[in-house]
């Protein structure tokens, strides 16, 4: 990888936002009463702990607010494939999205290991008006993935995955809660 004063200020940005948001992952996992709590006028109903069985997820995933938007087809948890050819899919990982102060977030709850993949260590730009599904993933080093994913059926989004605007894989995401 280039030095930093080689690197491009979107590059730049990319590492100095995956730094934030894996700094800001890790506080709140570690001092969760540094979240932001609910205001006075809305309470937020308890989270089925059956539905969580990693401390990322629970710390991420909020009950969604009362005002339904229609980008809320996404809150749940989906299982994420590649495409290794047309016909073949690979699994990768399973993720949550929640809902927190009217923002989508996400975190992974499991991710396949292998030296071939590149495993996300925080999503930010989380955006959705159901029908288009988009963030960004930070894989270190500088490295952010761009996801574009499109709803096929209520319960399966597909798109392109780019990195510095080249596609460099097609997903499948499919709910699984």
């Amino acid at each position: 990888m280039a030095p930093y004063s080689n690197m491009s200020i979107w590059e730049r940005g990319a590492t100095i936002a995956g730094a934030v948001t894996a700094i800001l992952t890790l506080v709140f996992l570690l001092y969760p009463d540094l979240q932001p709590k609910p205001t006075a006028n809305r309470e937020e109903p308890p989270a089925s702990s059956a539905a969580f069985q990693t401390p990322q997820a629970a710390a991420v995933i909020t009950a969604s607010h009362p005002e339904a938007a229609p980008g809320d087809v996404i809150l749940g948890v989906w299982r994420q494939y590649v495409y290794v050819d047309p016909d073949q899919l690979r699994p990768l990982g399973t993720f949550a999205v929640g809902k927190r102060g009217g923002e989508y977030t996400m975190a992974a709850r499991e991710q396949v290991e292998s030296a071939d993949l590149l495993n996300s260590i925080g999503i930010f730009d989380v955006a959705s008006d159901g029908e288009l599904w988009t963030f960004n993933s930070n894989w270190g080093q500088g490295r952010v993935g761009n996801f574009e994913l499109r709803r096929m059926s209520p319960t399966v989004f597909e798109g392109d995955v780019k990195y510095l605007g080249q596609v460099v894989s097609r997903n499948r995401w499919v709910k699984v809660e």
